[in-house]
C-alpha cells in the first residue's frame, strides 16, 4: 500500500489542494484501494479549514474539501508515509534536519505559495498540482 503524503507550511492551501485533488484522480481511477493520500504542514494551526480560495479552487473542479481541517506534520506522518511531496526545497531541507534518513522519499514539486492572492492563483497552482500529480502517478504505477 501507498502511502502519500503533501506537505507545505500552513496545510490550507497547496497540501489540500493536492491531497483533495490526488483522492479524486485516485478514486476515478479505481486505486483507492491501493493508494491512500494526506497532507500536513510545516506550521499549521491545527483544526483551520482550507482557505476560500483553495476550496473554490476545487469546487471548480467537483470536488468538496470542506471537511479539510489542517494538521502540523509529525515524525509519525514522515515515518509512516512511503512517499512525500514538499512544495518546495525548504520543506524537503526542514524536514531532513529533523529525519535525515527520508531523503530516499522526498519530492520537491516546486509549487509557490498562493496564500493571499486571487482565486486564479489558487487555480494555477492547482493546475501545477494536476500536472505534477498525473505524471507522478503513472511514474508510481509503472514501479509495481
Amino acid at each position: 500500500m501507498e502511502k502519500l503524503l503533501f506537505v507545505c507550511t500552513g496545510n490550507t492551501c497547496r497540501s489540500p489542494m493536492a491531497e483533495y485533488l490526488a483522492r479524486d484522480i485516485i478514486e476515478k481511477k479505481g486505486l483507492s484501494d491501493r493508494i491512500l493520500v494526506t497532507s500536513a504542514g510545516m506550521a499549521a494551526a491545527e483544526g483551520e479549514p482550507a482557505s476560500a480560495n483553495a476550496l473554490i479552487a476545487l469546487q471548480n473542479r467537483g470536488i468538496d474539501a470542506t471537511a479539510h481541517r489542517a494538521r502540523q506534520l509529525s515524525t509519525e506522518l514522515v515515518k509512516e508515509a512511503t512517499r512525500i511531496y514538499v512544495m518546495t526545497a525548504a520543506h524537503r531541507e526542514a524536514i531532513l534536519r529533523v529525519l535525515p534518513e527520508a531523503a530516499e522519499k522526498i519530492t520537491v514539486i516546486g509549487i509557490p505559495d498562493p496564500y493571499g492572492m486571487d482565486l486564479a492563483a489558487y487555480e494555477a497552482c492547482l493546475d501545477a498540482i494536476c500536472r505534477f500529480f498525473e505524471e507522478e502517478l503513472q511514474n508510481l504505477l509503472r514501479q509495481e
